[in-house]
């Protein structure tokens, strides 16, 4: 495992898994799911989490611009030595489109955030 090798670890955390829930509304699933997540990361060794805040399930309505633009910030800001994410290549794979989508903005944001 990474964490135990010593690496700092940062997760974007880019939705708020709302729907991601049965029996609970949306305030509460989105509360039950960050603390959940958070529970997980903290047995990874996962030593930040970052929240973008988008709706889950609107990635594909959303302004590509302006998601890549706050990854890019991500990565300047953590300038990790590595990306890990989606397949940004797999359109026959991946049912959600909020993965796809997400996917193609890191790997253009991965490459875009070593220019000024």
């Amino acid at each position: 495992m990474w964490a135990d090798a010593g690496w700092r670890i940062v997760c974007l955390r880019v939705t708020d898994d709302r729907w991601d829930s049965v029996g609970l509304d949306a305030a509460e699933t989105i509360r039950c799911n960050a603390a959940e997540f958070r529970s997980a990361a903290a047995v990874l060794g996962i030593a930040e989490i970052a929240d973008l805040g988008w709706a889950t399930d609107v990635l594909g309505d959303v302004s590509k611009v302006a998601l890549r633009e706050r990854i890019i910030h991500a990565i300047r800001r953590t300038q990790p030595y590595a990306v890990v994410t989606f397949d940004p290549d797999s359109a026959f794979y991946e049912d959600n489109l909020d993965h796809r989508v997400l996917a193609q903005a890191v790997d253009e944001a991965a490459w875009c955030a070593q220019f000024d």
